[in-house]
């Protein structure tokens, strides 16, 4: 029992390790495309 339960704790801990990373990597992108829009959209306005 004690080695099955180890086991899922391994097995919950990397599911949730990869979850948040997964998450983490969402996040990056995202602010990295608000970046580059809000940059771009600063650039048009100073153009015009």
């Amino acid at each position: 029992m004690a080695e099955k339960t180890s086991d899922m704790d391994m097995v919950t801990s990397f599911a949730i390790f990869s979850f948040l990373g997964t998450v983490l990597f969402l996040l990056l992108t995202l602010v990295l495309l608000l970046i580059t829009i809000v940059s771009k959209y600063k650039n048009n306005k100073q153009n015009l």
